[in-house]
């Protein structure tokens, strides 16, 4: 069976941080945990779902150095505007419920 390849077009570099979310414009956010990121978007689990295809901000509140791959890289952004293009339900998950996949906006 073949190895399923991965659809980016950059690297992915392994990176756990608390991030702080919400919709684009709303006063309500919530905590979340990012888990990698790339040129392009980042990738991370929230206890709430976002609908794919919504502007949301991010914001980087802490992170660990010591679950970096490496040093930061392009692509790693501490406060963001970013479309939401998938959003999954984690089978098994007592905290974090939802893993989600966002691509950032161009600052063009």
């Amino acid at each position: 069976m073949k190895a399923q390849r991965e659809k980016r077009a950059s690297d992915r570099h392994k990176l756990e941080a608390r991030i702080v979310c919400a919709y684009f414009n709303r006063n309500q956010y919530c905590r979340a945990k990012m888990l990698n990121y790339c040129e392009g978007g980042l990738y991370f689990r929230s206890k709430f779902a976002f609908k794919p295809g919504a502007s949301i901000f991010i914001r980087t509140e802490e992170f660990s150095q010591g679950t970096s791959d490496s040093s930061l890289r392009n692509g790693y952004r501490t406060i963001t505007l970013a479309e939401v293009k998938r959003c999954e339900e984690l089978s098994g998950a007592k905290f974090y419920k939802y893993g989600i996949g966002v691509r950032y906006y161009q600052p063009y």
